[in-house]
């Protein structure tokens, strides 16, 4: 079984603090929202392992702010996981997603993509973290590849440092489906040993603003999380 704080930790530096990806997955791709546009999204992470299940809940929003740069914030909220008895948001996450190389037609996308999460209460962190990933990816056709990956520099007290990372192959299905798998995982740190996951993902375009997805992933590489899972439903609002 994977430790409580490690793996909300885990769980939401790689959604929270490399911002909400491309639905449904955790993995962030090199796209930016267009200048004066926003996305608003509300996920829940359910998750199932031997010492018990438990379901995270979080919101996050993005702002494009120029065809380089785009700003957003991320809170998750633990009031239907096991320990919380109230609605309460124990961290927030603000990032910047910096375009280094703009992904334009089949070119390759590069973004850089800093996050520093500041914590409310010591649920799930002690002192501020600072998360700086790099993501790349390109598309040909109905069919995308992303990933990369960086460290989170965290305090000693919360586990201290970690690499992590993932990579995405995602295929459209007309206008309104895509399908798609990831792999993504974090090195080991204080708290617990490195851990892989992977799984299959799903998104459905309700209308032009609206968005519906969920993964859901299996724990493959883990001493003693072999086999745990967890969904994650996403419903995104873009305008």
């Amino acid at each position: 079984m994977i430790g409580w704080r490690p793996l909300v930790a885990g769980t939401f530096c790689l959604w929270a603090a490399p911002s909400l990806a491309d639905v449904p997955f955790t993995t962030d791709d090199p796209g930016l929202i267009e200048p004066g546009h926003l996305e608003i999204a509300v996920t829940f992470d359910a998750i199932t392992q031997r010492g018990g299940d438990h379901v995270l809940a979080g919101a996050s929003a993005d702002f494009g702010v120029t065809d380089r740069l785009q700003l957003g914030f991320a809170a998750p909220v633990a009031a239907l996981s096991r320990g919380a008895d109230r609605f309460a948001v124990d961290e927030l996450a603000a990032h910047a997603k910096i375009a280094l190389v703009p992904q334009q037609g089949k070119r390759l996308g590069l973004v850089f993509e800093p996050s520093i999460v500041v914590p409310f209460n010591d649920r799930m962190r002690t002192k501020a973290g600072l998360a700086l990933p790099l993501f790349a990816g390109v598309t040909r056709g109905e069919w995308s590849i992303y990933g990369g990956g960086g460290i989170m520099l965290a305090s000693p007290k919360d586990g201290g440092d970690y690499g992590f990372g993932g990579l995405v192959v995602s295929r459209a299905l007309g206008d309104r489906w895509s399908v798609g798998g990831e792999v993504n995982g974090r090195s080991g740190d204080a708290f617990g040993p490195s851990m892989i996951e992977a799984g299959p993902g799903v998104a459905f375009a309700i209308d032009d603003r609206f968005t519906l997805a969920a993964a859901h992933y299996r724990t493959i590489v883990h001493p003693a999380a072999h086999g745990d899972a967890r969904t994650l439903v996403t419903l995104r609002y873009a305008r």
